[in-house]
């Protein structure tokens, strides 16, 4: 603990970046470390990461004492989440200080349902739910918890080399939930960046894959919808564009709203989305 707080002074000193304090996983220990690093950094608004529902009344008046934001972990429960946000405001905690973790699953293990609840949380938040209107994280490392990321080319031979896959099988599983409001990405490593495939070629693959995602999907989605199903799209959607300085809530608002719900004029019930 004590060499926590020793690396933490630190790196304040060396770098100019937000930092976030994360933890191990020892409660106790966790809870400790929390109370020296906070304190030490005290007013530098670094994010404590994780407050959960075991050490949440201990860490959120450290982040209240101390001036920091906190991430409020859940696991995949939408109405702990809430419950939990509201907790921490009543403790003193603000709203521009806190940050959702709703638990991030792993792509083949379960991906569809964190998938869906990430959805569903964005969505409420944008339509008026106060105690959802946060950004979201999550970590995205868990997608090496997937045996397609780490299985070896000997058990596996048809599957490629690992040293691509797993770092694919992670880029993937974060480029599914930036979709649906991911705000705060934890990747355990920077190879869609520095891979050797040569590094360059995957990286234009990355961002090439974001924008079809992103920007294409949802264009085409409106096309279709306004040509072949004669719906009224021009109106609303210089509207949203003209409100929106987000690319990501242009989609989760324009795109996913529309097509779940079926209604496709801003007159007609999108007028809340824009409270928070």
């Amino acid at each position: 603990v004590e060499n926590s707080k020793k690396t933490l002074e630190e790196l304040l000193q060396a770098v100019k970046v937000p930092i976030l304090i994360g933890c191990s996983g020892n409660k106790e220990k966790d809870v400790e470390m929390f109370k020296l690093t906070a304190e030490v950094s005290e007013s530098e608004r670094l994010l404590l990461s994780a407050a959960d529902k075991a050490t949440w009344e201990e860490v959120v008046p450290l982040a209240v004492k101390y001036d920091h934001n906190c991430l409020l972990w859940t696991s995949l429960d939408m109405n702990n989440q809430i419950k939990m946000n509201k907790d921490a405001m009543e403790l003193g905690l603000g709203r521009d200080r806190i940050v959702m973790d709703p638990t991030c699953a792993t792509l083949g293990y379960g991906l569809e349902y964190s998938f869906s609840m990430y959805q569903r949380m964005r969505l409420a938040g944008l339509l008026g739910e106060d105690n959802l209107a946060f950004p979201i994280s999550g970590g995205t490392t868990n997608a090496w918890g997937a045996r397609e990321a780490w299985m070896s080319e000997k058990r596996a031979p048809d599957w490629g080399k690992r040293q691509y896959r797993g770092p694919l099988w992670e880029i993937y599983n974060a480029l599914s939930l930036i979709v649906v409001g991911f705000y705060l990405i934890f990747l355990s490593i920077w190879t869609f960046i520095e891979i050797d495939l040569g590094g360059f070629e995957l990286y234009l693959f990355t961002i090439i894959t974001i924008i079809i995602i992103v920007i294409a999907l949802p264009l085409l989605i409106l096309y279709i919808r306004g040509n072949v199903y004669n719906k009224p799209i021009q109106s609303y959607y210089e509207w949203f564009i003209a409100q929106s300085d987000n690319i990501e809530t242009i989609y989760s608002c324009l795109v996913l709203y529309p097509i779940f719900s079926g209604k496709t004029h801003p007159d007609k019930g999108f007028n809340r989305a824009y409270k928070i």
